[in-house]
């Protein structure tokens, strides 16, 4: 009897041979060396490039750490095997202790790397390792011969670039500064070929809250970081391009009957929550396609619904979300977006317009002149506060005058009802101690040049972090406002906020936290008694404040307060403007509709909706019908002055049926890859058959298979790859070595299947945010609807959070292995 292997990959041999070769090629090292002078800016780059690609997973930064615990860490050990470059070149090809030898690097890529590890981590942070090449260190080293012909150099790869994702594709995307959807589904919302990723225009919804996280347009998809795509490890793609909306990491739709968005999800040891939201509030069933359309199928309580989005114009944009929703007994209240003030319009178009102001605090006074301000970089300071705030926010903050969060941003804020400091793209500090209860609360830092940071709860440490960054610069300081994409502005009370330019001892921060003064503050801010729009720095001249916004003066900690509402801030000047005894007043806003907006608008079966404008949201109430309703939701993002353009757009748009695109569509992928198979050529006891991946396909499908299972007649298998395709192959079993295989992509855009199982001739999968069912309703071999049968998964921002394989018992029980 012959047992046949059949792997489903290409078969690679190893064999130890004696080298009969006698090419041998020479590798010149003190060229090599001579050439990495400390300007070569090319070799720098492509050393970072090969670091970012390969060695920064094992060693990391010296603000990310890798995920190899014992690998060297450049910028503070030293070096066991040589620190020079010869050195170095030695370790990278022959190995040293857990460092296996690079072999696939060519000289002249591991003298790149070489150049940037010591241009970017030895010569400041780690000197000592530093070695000093001159011309008796080069005289010391010779060429060297090496057996076998010179290496080529390998181009990097990157397939997932050329890849045609399907009309969606089912990833984690990070949206913004801690606000990542870990069950996205990404659409492209403008027409064209080639897939999702090709688009210049997307929608990600989040599937455990069904959210629309973000809505943005670019050139370019994503940054393609991820262990699934370049190989990065420990990140996420982050979309890139114009965010034209990101919404927070709440409940897309208010619990059933109620106005409430409050996420019920239970936390995990980092604080956060995940999985899905209770399946009595909002429940995830499934996605369908028809053609290069993308429906999502979910309830809200006991009311189905079924969404499309598109483009309703592409000049201005104009996002449609197209809704078919089912009957029911209770309310629904949709989220739509939120900014600094909302309100209904009327009269822009036959049905209301609601809108919200983007940044209405950049209305009212203009951002501060960056010359001047004070340093929180490499250097030491303390920041003190009284506050009391059940809602939290931020406190105290410097980074980029207009835009998102960026990088070396500094900012003092209550996050999670916790003190908290975070610098942009270098990490957090968090507060053992709540301080989000409503009552007076001291709260202070201390921070070192050397990036150590301690964080003090009312006199006492509450947290410590090292924090090494340096200023950015064009950066400002406020008061109670950051950039919104990352922490929202303060709500609460704020009283006696102070900054030295030196790291307060514990006695001293003790001493602030009773009441009693310490000398040599740079600037204190009593909050007491605002002259018009200027807050005074009461410690001399420069670092006053200017008032955007409006801010209600009420009972302090010590006299007068501030009290914040969320849509008002305190702008720092710089020293250079100290001078001025007092700042200049900002102009008034005028009350007229001016400066950018979101706005939104419903047509169709809108009798009974009503818009939700409370606290800068914009809502949509959708009443219980005994009916389903079909509706389409208008976004526009632009200057409130060109609103009448949006209202044009809004009478001329029309509702779309969604429920002929249930039925099934056309096959998009309507052809077989064939390809021939490896069958063994004798009958001995064991041999191998190999079944053949399709090496190119017109898709550019990356062919990482991930699992397979056979169907009935053993003549057919569904296979699965990481990057989210289900194939169909036959020509297997008996007819192995008949005839081609035949390759037919059936599913795409699914999100790491890595478990396949066939039941009843029912393909089923394992992927990373689900168990779905691949649904053929026409016949026509591909997949019509993805029905998740179970979405309970929790997906986290752990990078190597697998979910593999897939069985199933006698009773109909489901089985996978989840592992990092």
């Amino acid at each position: 009897m012959n047992f046949h292997r059949l792997p489903f990959s290409f078969s690679l041999c190893l064999l130890a041979l004696p080298c009969f070769s006698q090419e041998t090629h020479e590798v010149d090292h003190p060229e090599f060396i001579e050439s990495l002078e400390t300007g070569n800016r090319e070799a720098f780059d492509r050393g970072k490039a090969l670091y970012q690609l390969v060695c920064i997973n094992c060693h990391g930064t010296p603000q990310k750490a890798g995920t190899l615990p014992t690998a060297l860490r450049f910028w503070e050990a030293p070096m066991k095997n040589g620190s020079d470059p010869r050195a170095m070149y030695r370790t990278l090809t022959k190995g040293f202790n857990q460092m296996v030898p690079q072999n696939w690097m060519t000289p002249e890529q591991k003298y790149q790397v070489i150049h940037f590890i010591r241009e970017e981590f030895l010569k400041e942070a780690n000197p000592s390792q530093y070695k000093k090449v001159d011309d008796d260190y080069l005289a010391g080293i010779e060429k060297e011969t090496v057996p076998g012909p010179a290496p080529q150099t390998r181009a990097l790869n990157r397939p997932y670039l050329k890849m045609n994702f399907g009309p969606n594709m089912n990833y984690t995307f990070e949206v913004g500064r801690d606000n990542i959807a870990y069950k996205a589904i990404a659409v492209r919302l403008d027409e064209g070929g080639d897939g999702v990723t090709k688009g210049k225009a997307w929608l990600a919804y989040d599937h455990d809250l069904m959210r629309v996280a973000a809505i943005w347009t670019g050139d370019r998809f994503c940054d393609w970081r991820s262990i699934g795509m370049d190989g990065s490890h420990g990140s996420h793609p982050k979309i890139v391009g114009d965010k034209f909306l990101v919404n927070a990491k709440a409940p897309g739709w208010a619990k059933p009957g109620t106005d409430d968005f409050t996420d019920p999800r239970f936390l995990g040891r980092d604080k956060k929550p995940y999985g899905p939201l209770p399946r009595d509030w909002v429940h995830y069933k499934g996605l369908y396609h028809h053609g290069d359309k993308v429906l999502v199928k979910y309830t809200v309580g006991s009311r189905e619904v079924l969404e499309m989005a598109n483009l309703a114009s592409e000049a201005p944009l104009v996002v449609a979300r197209n809704l078919r929703i089912g009957p029911g007994k209770q309310s629904m209240l949709l989220h739509l977006g939120s900014g600094g003030e909302a309100r209904v319009i009327k009269g822009k178009a036959k049905e209301s317009i609601a809108i919200a102001q983007f940044d209405k605090l950049a209305l009212s006074a203009p951002p501060p002149d960056p010359s001047g301000q004070m340093t929180f970089g490499e250097t030491d300071f303390s920041i003190s506060a009284w506050i009391k705030t059940k809602k939290g926010g931020a406190i105290f903050c410097k980074s980029a005058p207009t835009g998102e969060w960026s990088k070396n941003g500094k900012l003092l804020f209550v996050r999670g009802g916790r003190l908290a400091y975070d610098v942009g793209w270098v990490g957090d500090a968090n507060s053992r101690t709540k301080v989000a209860d409503g009552k007076w609360r001291h709260v202070a830092m201390t921070h070192k040049a050397n990036g150590s940071v301690s964080l003090y709860v009312d006199g006492r440490k509450s947290g410590d972090e090292n924090l090494r960054s340096r200023d950015a610069p064009g950066h400002v300081a406020r008061i109670g406002y950051c950039a919104t994409d990352f922490c929202p502005p303060f709500e609460g009370d704020m009283d006696e906020v102070q900054v030295y330019h030196r790291s307060l001892s514990s006695k001293e921060i003790a001493n602030l936290s009773k009441g009693t003064e310490v000398k040599g503050a740079t600037a204190r801010w009593t909050l007491d008694q605002p002259k018009g729009k200027g807050i005074p720095n009461e410690t001399g001249p420069g670092y006053a404040g200017a008032l955007a916004g409006s801010l209600k003066s009420v009972a302090g900690k010590f006299g007068k307060a501030l009290h914040f509402d969320g849509r008002t801030r305190i702008e720092i000047a710089g020293k250079a403007k100290a001078e001025k005894s007092e700042p200049e007043t900002p102009e008034p806003v005028a009350e007229t509709l001016s400066g950018p907006v979101l706005a939104a608008s419903a047509i169709g079966n809108v009798d009974g909706i009503s818009w939700v404008t409370e606290e800068g949201h914009l809502r949509l109430r959708i009443p219980a019908s005994d009916k389903e309703r079909q509706l389409k939701v208008l976004h526009w993002r632009g200057d409130a002055s060109e609103l009448t353009k949006f209202g044009k757009i809004v009478d001329s748009a029309k509702v779309v049926n969604l429920t002929p695109l249930t039925k099934g569509a056309p096959a998009r992928w309507a052809h077989d890859v064939e390809v021939e198979s490896k069958v063994a050529a004798n009958d001995k006891a064991y041999v191998v058959d190999e079944i053949v991946t399709p090496p190119v396909n017109s898709w550019h499908s990356w062919m990482r298979l991930s699992g397979f299972d056979f169907f009935k007649d053993g003549k057919r298998a569904a296979v699965s790859t990481w990057n989210g395709d289900v194939w169909l192959v036959s020509g297997l079993g008996d007819d192995l070595g008949k005839g081609k295989l035949k390759w037919r992509r059936i599913a795409a855009g699914l999100f790491q299947p890595l478990g396949v199982r066939v039941i009843d001739e029912v393909v089923h999968l394992a992927c990373r945010d689900q168990l779905v069912v691949l649904r053929d309703f026409n016949g026509d071999g591909e997949t019509d609807y993805y029905e998740s049968i179970n979405n309970d998964h929790q997906v986290t921002e752990h990078f190597h959070e697998f979910a593999m394989g897939l069985q199933t018992d006698d009773e109909g029980n489901f089985y996978y292995a989840k592992s990092a």
